[in-house]
């Protein structure tokens, strides 16, 4: 039985994944080099992983259920422009 799912298309999907996971967590090992750099003290450096999270999770609420209604090809490319942005 075929999904449909080409290697390209998978390795598309396994790249958004690996973005968007990336930047909730990328932060979690360097959390304490980040907040001496940018002058954060620890109660603050909460905020940052939270909001990170907080905006992962309004994409997934936004973004998923657009699938049922847009190209899902297009959201995948805004999922990574935002993604982009968010992580900068």
């Amino acid at each position: 039985m075929s999904t449909g799912l080409t290697g390209r298309r998978r390795a598309v999907l396994a790249l958004v994944c690996a973005v968007a996971v990336s930047a909730v967590y990328g932060v979690q090992p360097v959390l304490k080099a980040a907040g001496e750099d940018l002058g954060l003290g620890q109660g603050t450096l909460g905020w940052l992983v939270a909001a990170g999270q907080v905006g992962y999770l309004a994409g997934l609420v936004l973004l998923v259920p657009l699938g049922d209604l847009f190209d899902r090809r297009g959201l995948i490319t805004t999922h990574l422009l935002l993604t982009a942005v968010g992580a900068g």
